[in-house]
């Protein structure tokens, strides 16, 4: 998205971006949590997130939950 149509949004539609940025936010954690290796800075990112309202709605926190549950017992 080009910055001008960024920001036209963000005014117009508050709610839906607010929903995008936590929705980012999420995605880019359970991408996170999905790596094999983190870097340094990747660990310190995921500790960023894991305190983050957006990443602490309880259905992803389940989420979350039930697959590392699910990948140990593979």
């Amino acid at each position: 998205m080009l910055m001008k149509d960024e920001e036209y949004f963000s005014v117009q539609f508050p709610a839906a971006a607010e929903y995008i940025c936590a929705a980012n936010l999420r995605h880019e954690m359970y991408r996170l949590l999905n790596e094999k290796e983190l870097t340094v800075w990747a660990q310190k990112r995921l500790k960023e997130l894991e305190v983050c309202p957006a990443c602490r709605e309880p259905w992803f926190v389940e989420k979350i939950r039930f697959e590392r549950g699910y990948k140990e017992k593979k």
